[in-house]
């Protein structure tokens, strides 16, 4: 028996000591799970269930995508996970080695991010999230404007943000919409308030010029005002102030009758 299935039965009679070969019916398989480009699927979790026993056995991927399992020629239960969500379900019979492709669910979503004259943007921050799973990735944007991600097939929540400064113009935009992904797909997103428009940056120019030109009169008058100010007090030694008061040295009895 392997994996709780009878692969050998064969009636023997014994009359001296002898040496028997058992032939089991026992395979190696080797599953290949890939994405819908046909590229390996590294790192995905196969599992296979012989039917007759319940019996299972399994493993994850090697770099190729593959994995390898010894299986009776019993019909099997084969289910392949990717990024925790199952991906691929068939129920095969082995039948004697060899190989078999899985075709997961798992697709690419190449989202673009262009400004609002149509050209790419570098440095945009895009995050997938699965809706109904703990499916989550993300990445920059390249020169090109875009990123692209391998996901199992499934709605998501897409979020590209983007925050820069351009000519003294802050520049913050967070967009989010939700894609189906059935299949590969390509998405866009268009940022409205990237690049600057030439009045948004005129009037933030504009804008420096005139705070700068309040500062300084406002400094001004200030000067202007302590002057006046410091020239309205009387000085020591300033005639007017002598004329008014008089000269100390006259006394009372010296003014002209």
């Amino acid at each position: 028996r392997w994996m709780g299935v009878e692969v050998n039965r064969t009636g023997v009679m014994l009359v001296e000591e002898t040496v028997l070969d058992v032939v089991a019916r026992v395979h190696a398989v080797t599953f290949e799970a890939v994405d819908d480009r046909g590229a390996a699927l590294a790192g995905a979790h196969v599992r296979v269930s012989v039917m007759e026993s319940g019996v299972v056995a399994g493993a994850e991927t090697d770099g190729s995508g593959r994995f390898t399992a010894m299986l009776p020629e019993d019909p099997v239960e084969v289910v392949c996970r990717f990024m925790g969500v199952d991906v691929y379900y068939a129920t095969l019979t082995p039948g004697q080695s060899g190989s078999h492709t899985l075709e997961c669910g798992v697709h690419y979503l190449t989202l673009t991010v262009k400004g609002a004259d149509g050209l790419p943007v570098q440095g945009a921050a895009v995050e997938a999230v699965s809706v109904t799973g703990p499916v989550h990735a993300g990445g920059v944007t390249s020169g090109n404007g875009t990123v692209e991600m391998r996901l199992p097939a499934g709605r998501y929540t897409v979020r590209v943000r983007f925050t820069t400064t351009q000519q003294m113009t802050p520049v913050s935009e967070d967009h989010t919409r939700d894609v189906d992904l059935e299949g590969s797909s390509d998405v866009d997103v268009a940022l409205k308030g990237y690049p600057v428009s030439f009045t948004a940056t005129h009037m933030a120019r504009g804008l420096g010029l005139n705070l700068l030109l309040v500062l300084v009169l406002l400094v001004a008058v200030w000067l202007v005002g302590r002057n006046l100010l410091q020239g309205k007090r009387p000085q020591k030694g300033d005639p007017d102030r002598d004329t008014e008061e008089g000269d100390p040295e006259d006394g009372p009895g010296d003014a002209t009758s």
